[in-house]
């Protein structure tokens, strides 16, 4: 791999795992921000897959959607239909951690 390639890589998880550290701040608050915390949790998930695309030299559009990038991945892995499960939960998966979130003991 030439280094501006990991570098690349590099980035892309750098700024995942900011949001990720976003995230965590704004829900350890004594006033959590769930819904704040939740677009970063989506954020790093984004900047993830797009991680793994560039690895992968897979091209990929400059998008926000998860379920888009998913399926990239997913096309470009023999196992493609371990992908399938989770195109069809992600549309619910945000409201439902959100619900977790918000009623966590």
């Amino acid at each position: 791999m030439d280094d501006a390639k990991a570098d690349e890589i590099r980035t892309w998880l750098l700024k995942a795992l900011h949001d990720l550290q976003s995230a965590e701040w704004l829900l350890v608050r004594p006033d959590p921000l769930c819904s704040a915390a939740s677009f970063h949790c989506q954020q790093a998930g984004e900047k993830a897959l797009k991680a793994y695309l560039t690895w992968r030299d897979e091209p990929f559009d400059r998008t926000h959607s998860l379920v888009a990038l998913i399926a990239i991945c997913c096309h470009s892995m023999p196992l493609s239909a371990c992908c399938v499960p989770l195109l069809l939960h992600l549309p619910h998966m945000q409201s439902r951690c959100a619900t977790q979130v918000i009623f966590r003991s």
